[in-house]
């Protein structure tokens, strides 16, 4: 990811991009599923630390399951 900026109405502007650069984004989009099941764990472990029941419970255990497939394809195609 890059720091790009660029300009509108006369109104100059930054922005985190990836456009510019391909490599970066293909390394950030492979790492923000890592990220976010990380999260969705952290707050599965926070609610049953507090004897509470996580209510993403079943579509977390679909999202596990789907992110072993896709990292499953990945290592297919570098093999």
């Amino acid at each position: 990811m890059k720091f790009t900026s660029y300009e509108l109405n006369g109104e100059r502007y930054d922005r985190l991009g990836a456009a510019l650069d391909p490599e970066s984004a293909e390394m950030a989009l492979s790492l923000v599923p890592d990220v976010c099941l990380h999260l969705l764990e952290s707050l599965e472990k926070t609610y049953s630390q507090e004897s509470s029941e996580f209510p993403l419970a079943n579509r977390l255990k679909d999202l596990r399951k789907r992110f072993a497939e896709a990292k499953s394809w990945n290592s297919d195609t570098t093999a």
